[in-house]
C-alpha cells in the first residue's frame, strides 16, 4: 500500500466512502455564509466539488513523514475552513480558467481548493501551487511531502505597434492598445490615463502633459499634440 494510502486509511477513508449529507450540509454552509465580493458572485458548487466533498469531508490527514522533497504536512478537508478566502479563489480560478471551491486547510494555514476537473490546489504564503491532478493524488502529495506545482500568473505578450513615423504618435499609440489589452483580458480597468513627455535628460521644460479618461477603442488614435482631440 502506498504512503497516501496509509495516510488516508489512517484517517478514515477507504474505497467507495460517501458522507452525502455531511457534505451537503457543508456545502451549503461554506456558499451560505461567504460574502460576494464587488462584481463578484457567491461560491458555486459543480460536480467535482460535490464528488470530493463526498468522498473526502471530515477526514483529518496526519503527515506520512518527514517529507520527500519538502516538510510533508497534514489538512483537514472541512470547506468552511476556507469559505473566507473567495477572492483569492477567485483570483486563481482567473489563471487557470476554473471555478473552484474550498475544502479545507493544511497544518501550515494553507488553503485548498479543488477546481472543476477535480484537481486538487493549495494557497499559502508561498503562493498558489497545484497538488494533484486528483483529490486522493493531491492529499497524497501533501501527507508526502511531494513538491508540489506552482501556478504562475498568465503572461500576455503583444507587438507594440508602428503605424507612424512620429515616435510621440507611436507612444501614445502603444500606450492606448496596452490599456486595451489589458482591459479586455479583465486584467485591469483602467479609468484614465496619464501621460508625461519630457527631454532625453529629463531635465528643463516638460514638453507635454496630459490626461484623459481612458476610452477602450485605441485604434482609432492619431498622432498629435492634443491628447482629448485624437481619443474619440
Amino acid at each position: 500500500m502506498s504512503g497516501d494510502g496509509d495516510a488516508l486509511t489512517a484517517a478514515g477513508w477507504f474505497p467507495g466512502r460517501d458522507v452525502r449529507d455531511a457534505a451537503m450540509s457543508a456545502a451549503l454552509e461554506t456558499a451560505a455564509v461567504a460574502v460576494p465580493v464587488a462584481g463578484g458572485s457567491p461560491w458555486t458548487l459543480f460536480p467535482a466539488a460535490m464528488r470530493a466533498l463526498r468522498e473526502f469531508h471530515g477526514l483529518n490527514l496526519r503527515p506520512a513523514g518527514a517529507g520527500r522533497d519538502v516538510a510533508a504536512s497534514g489538512c483537514y478537508l472541512e470547506p468552511c475552513e476556507a469559505r473566507h478566502a473567495f477572492r483569492a479563489f477567485e483570483a486563481l480560478g482567473e489563471i487557470v480558467g476554473l471555478r473552484l471551491f474550498p475544502l479545507g486547510r493544511t497544518d501550515s494555514h494553507g488553503l485548498l481548493g479543488v477546481d472543476e476537473l477535480g484537481r486538487l490546489f493549495c494557497l499559502d504564503h508561498g503562493g498558489r501551487w497545484l497538488l494533484g491532478d486528483t483529490v486522493r493524488e493531491g492529499l497524497g502529495a501533501l501527507t508526502e511531502g511531494c513538491a508540489p506545482h506552482r501556478i504562475a500568473p498568465r503572461r500576455w505578450a503583444w507587438a507594440a505597434p508602428h503605424a507612424y513615423e512620429e515616435p510621440l504618435g507611436n507612444a501614445v499609440r502603444t500606450a492606448l492598445v496596452a490599456v486595451y489589452v489589458l482591459h479586455h483580458r479583465k486584467v485591469f480597468s483602467a479609468r484614465e490615463l496619464r501621460l508625461t513627455i519630457t527631454t532625453l535628460r529629463g531635465i528643463g521644460r516638460r514638453p507635454w502633459t496630459v490626461s484623459s479618461p481612458c476610452l477602450v477603442a485605441p485604434f482609432r488614435t492619431a498622432p498629435c499634440r492634443s491628447w482629448r482631440g485624437c481619443v474619440r
